[in-house]
Formats: structure tokens, sequence, C-alpha cells
């Protein structure tokens, strides 16, 4: 038993949930919380921030929980840590907020997402740093939503048309894709299972959990899985970009922008980086249509399964199941069922931990991208390349025409 909760899948659960007992106890016994980064206009705004005896006082806390939190967790899992790595993603967090809690930066939606995700790429691109040393971007981001802490009434506005544009479009997207991809592209059905799964549902993990049933002996299948995290972390930058930028130009509501965010861009800690951009109401929007997608794992790997070998499993739809929503459902429960006083200032101080735990995800997304890379796939996968074009394109319109339909009054 224990070895089965003793493992990269359920350690963001266990951090997030201890987070949010310390945050219970902080806030009814001494009536005091986490204090994040405020937007500053002026250099004086900045500088009186960042010498604050709370605010150095807070983040050095949350830093130094952060290091024991993963210093647990690698110990328990009997994974050797390496602490330069953490060093510097957590201090590229630091600047990031700094930067992007400027005012005339955030007016043009330069906030502190979009930096993370700059600054890691270029710290990837300048140095070698091997990801493969660190927590992956998943695991940061799972504790992130956890940590989310979204009121029930939030969940229950969004209700069953919130279907629709999850796993109706998901499902019509993902055969057209597959289509394509195998008929019109001539791509094999390794490389066409593999990008329109990632592309459909939720970026990385889907890939990671499709190629996980896959033969071993399939030719090139590192490979192939490789070039396709590849492809997807490089070309949902200008989308993470773009699409909250429209949503702001078009005046889409609330509700219209988040689920077109989390519908239409891949993974999960790419659709917080972008509704960030937003508001936080989006953002909410946004995560809550993102886990609906997630749940489609599970059966559609379970598809795949026959597919491929003309057999199924159905104990895929419980191993690939996301544990974590679970435990984002509980916390959520919890903070709604408090006393309303306390129970906003525990939401807003999960919600600063959240940011925290979502900004380092960013910073690995931004990692994940090797700029020297990109020539080599151009050269040798330009129909995968094609194909996410064409794909990405048909699911951003047509998870705006959802969502308009859906939510629109």
């Amino acid at each position: 038993m224990m070895s089965c909760i003793n493992t990269t899948e359920f350690w963001p659960i266990w951090i997030a949930l201890l987070w949010f007992i310390l945050v219970i106890i902080l806030r009814v016994i001494f009536n005091i919380g986490p204090t994040d980064f405020i937007t500053w206009s002026y250099n004086y705004e900045f500088a009186d921030q960042i010498t604050s005896a709370n605010f150095l006082l807070s983040t050095g806390i949350i830093i130094i929980l952060t290091y024991i939190s993963l210093i647990v967790c690698h110990k328990c899992l009997r994974v050797k840590i390496y602490y330069t790595e953490y060093y510097f993603v957590m201090s590229i967090v630091l600047i990031s907020k700094f930067v992007g809690t400027s005012m005339l930066l955030k007016s043009y939606g330069l906030g502190t997402a979009f930096w993370c995700i700059c600054l890691g790429c270029c710290f990837r691109t300048v140095f070698k740093i091997n990801l493969d040393l660190m927590m992956s971007m998943e695991f940061f981001i799972k504790t992130s939503i956890v940590l989310f802490a979204i009121e029930l009434d939030k969940i229950i506005n969004l209700g069953a048309k919130s279907l629709v544009v999850a796993w109706v479009e998901t499902c019509l997207l993902l055969f057209t894709v597959y289509c394509i991809g195998r008929y019109i592209l001539n791509l094999d059905i390794t490389k066409t299972l593999l990008l329109s799964s990632g592309l459909s549902i939720c970026g990385s993990s889907a890939v990671m959990s499709v190629s996980d049933i896959m033969d071993r002996n399939t030719p090139r299948l590192n490979y192939d899985t490789s070039v396709t995290i590849t492809i997807l972390s490089i070309l949902s930058i200008p989308y993470i970009i773009v699409v909250p930028y429209l949503c702001k130009k078009f005046g889409f509501s609330d509700i219209i922008s988040g689920t077109w965010i989390g519908g239409s861009i891949d993974s999960t800690g790419a659709v917080i980086a972008s509704a960030s951009l937003v508001n936080k109401t989006t953002t909410d929007n946004a995560i809550l249509l993102k886990m609906l997608q997630n749940l489609l794992i599970g059966p559609i790997v379970l598809g795949f399964t026959g597919i491929l070998y003309r057999s199924v499993n159905p104990k895929i739809l419980i191993q690939k199941f996301p544990k974590f929503i679970v435990a984002f459902l509980i916390v959520s429960i919890i903070v709604t069922t408090l006393p309303n006083g306390l129970g906003k200032s525990i939401t807003q101080d999960c919600i600063v931990l959240s940011e925290w735990f979502s900004q380092i995800s960013f910073v690995l997304i931004g990692m994940g991208i090797n700029l020297l890379e990109i020539p080599g796939i151009i050269k040798n996968e330009w129909r995968m390349l094609v194909l996410y074009i064409i794909g990405q394109t048909i699911d951003t319109l047509t998870t705006l025409g959802f969502s308009i339909w859906m939510f629109s009054n």
C-alpha cells in the first residue's frame, strides 16, 4: 500500500495538503499568511516592497519550506536532490516576479508567467541544465492546482455545458487530427497517436500516457516521444500569449475566455500561464475546464490500446485517472464550508502559494524548450510541425465556437 502512494503521482498531493494544513493553522491561531508581490509603478514603490520586513520574512519562509518539502519528497522517493538546479529555478521565479509585477509591463500582457517562461528558456539555451535532476513541471502544477482553492459555487457555475467544450470538442479534434496525420500527411501511427493526444488533451502528460502503452520495441519510440513533447512545448508559446490578448481585445466574458484558454491550449501549466494574463476568474474557469479534459486521459488511452493491440484493460481507467483532482475537490469543499471571513482569508493565502508553485512550473516549461533543437526538427519532422499547426488552428477556432455557443447570454 505504501509503495502505491509513495510515487511522483501522489507526492504533489501530499505536499499540497501539508501546505494547506499549515495555512489553516497559521490563519486560525496567529491570523497571519503569506505575502505576495504587489503591482508597482515607480521605483520607490518597488524598493519599499522588497525591503519590507513582512515581505522578506514571508518570501524567505516560503523558499525554505519549499526546499524542506522537496528534500522530504526526494528522500522518500530515494532520489538524490540537486540543490543547485532548484536554486536557479527559484531565483528565476523571484526575478520574474520583480519584473512581471511592473504595472507598465502588465499592461502589455507581460506578467510574471511570461517572464518565467522566457527566462527559463534563455537559461536552458545558454547553460546546460539536466531537467531529469528535478521534479517535473507536472509535479509542481499538480501541487499548484490542489492549492488553488476554488469555491464550489464556481465549479457548479460551469455546469454541464462545460462538458461539451471539454469532452465533445476534444474527441472531435482528436479524431480529426488523427485522420489528417495518418491519411493526408502520411505520418506513422506512433507519431500520429502521440501528437494527436498531446494536442487534444493535456500536452506532455497525455503524450507520456500514450507512450507508456506502446510496445517498448517500437522503432524510435523514445525519439518520437521526445520530439512530440518538444514540438508541443515550443509551438504552444505563441498561443499562450496571443489567446489571452484576443480575449481582452474582443471583450469576451471571463467564462468564455476561461473555457477557450482551458480547452485550446495544450498542457495544464501552459493553460494557467495563459489565463493568468487575463484575470483570476478566467484562470479559475480555465483550470476547471482543463481538469475535465484531463479526465479523458484514461478512456482515450484505453481506446488507443484497443486500436494498437485489439484488446483492452479496464484497469487503465484507474491507473490514468488524475488523482490530484480528488485532492483539489477536498480543498475546495473545505474552503467553501469555512466561515465566510476565514474561508476568504485562507483562499487568498492558498492562491499566493498556488501561484508560487505554478510559477516554478512555468520556469520548467521554459527550461523544457531547447531552441537549438528547432533547426533539426524543422528539417527532419516538418510533417509533424504541419500537423500541429493545422490541429492547433482547428482547436483554437472550434473551442472558441463551442465556448461562445455554450456560454454567451
